[in-house]
C-alpha cells in the first residue's frame, strides 16, 4: 500500500520491548518501524512477519551503543515524518515514560496526533477495528449477565482548608511564615493541587477576620497569643 494512502505510523523502540507480534496488525493500513539497539537481535518468527506482512515494516539499526541514543533516533525519524505528513496517526510502542511522555506532550500541545504505548496490544485503533461479529458476541455476552451499578473509585479530595487554618492558628507552631509574602507561598504548598489565588486569599481573610492575624503596613506578621479567642 503506497504510503500516501496511510493514516496510521507506528514506531517500536525495539530494545525496550523486544519480544513483540506484529502479526495482531495484519490488515492494517499502517506503516511500522522498528529501532533496534547494537545488541538487538530478530527472532525468526518476527523475521517472517517483516518479509510477509502486507504493510510496510522498516527497519533502523543504531549501531554506536550510547544511553538513549535509540530513543534520539526514533524521535528524529518521527519529527521527519510528521513533516511530510502531518495529518497522520503517530504511536510509539515503548515502556520508556520518563524520555518519551514529555515529547508526546509537547507534540499533541501542537494539535498533532502522538501517543506513547507499553506494546503493540494496546494500540487503539485494533479495538476500533474487531469484526462486526466479535463486537455483537462480545455485546450479548453482556446483556445475558446481571450487571451490577458502577461505583465511584474517585473520591473528591479532602478539603485542606480547615487544617491548614488551624495550624496558622497554633501558637505552637514554630514554622509560621513572618511575611505576607512568606504565607502566600506556605499556604499555595499546603493546599497543593487544590491551590488558586483565590483560595489562598480566602484562608488569611479568614484568619484577618476572626484576629487570630495581623498584617502591618509593610507586610509583616503577627500571631494571636494561645489564650485568644475571637468573638
Amino acid at each position: 500500500m503506497p504510503i500516501n494512502n496511510l493514516t496510521h505510523f507506528v514506531f517500536v523502540d525495539f530494545e525496550n520491548v523486544p519480544g513483540i507480534d506484529l502479526s495482531v496488525l495484519s490488515g492494517q493500513p499502517l506503516c511500522v518501524t522498528l529501532f533496534l539497539g547494537p545488541k538487538s537481535k530478530l527472532k525468526p518468527a518476527l523475521v517472517e512477519q517483516v518479509t510477509t506482512l502486507p504493510y510496510e515494516v522498516r527497519l533502523i539499526k543504531v549501531r554506536t551503543s550510547k544511553k538513549n541514543l535509540v530513543d534520539f533516533v526514533l524521535t528524529f525519524h518521527l519529527g521527519e515524518m510528521i513533516s511530510r505528513y502531518p495529518r497522520g496517526h503517530y504511536y510509539i510502542v515503548s515502556g520508556d515514560k520518563k524520555d518519551f511522555d514529555p515529547v508526546v506532550a509537547h507534540l499533541e500541545n501542537n494539535h498533532l496526533h502522538v501517543s506513547r504505548h507499553p506494546d503493540i496490544a494496546s494500540l487503539p485503533f485494533l479495538a476500533q477495528s474487531k469484526p462486526v461479529e466479535q463486537v455483537k458476541s462480545s455485546a450479548s455476552a453482556k446483556s445475558s449477565t446481571v450487571t451490577k451499578p458502577a461505583v465511584p473509585t474517585n473520591k473528591p479530595p479532602a478539603d485542606r482548608r480547615p487544617k491548614i487554618i488551624a495550624r496558622l492558628k497554633d501558637s505552637a507552631n514554630k514554622n509560621r511564615p513572618a511575611t505576607l509574602k512568606g504565607l502566600h507561598a506556605h499556604i499555595k504548598t499546603a493546599l497543593g493541587k487544590q491551590s488558586t489565588t483565590a483560595k489562598v486569599e480566602d484562608i488569611i481573610r479568614e484568619l484577618c477576620k476572626t484576629g487570630a492575624l495581623i498584617i502591618d503596613a509593610k507586610d509583616k506578621l503577627s500571631y494571636a497569643p494561645a489564650n485568644f479567642s475571637s468573638v
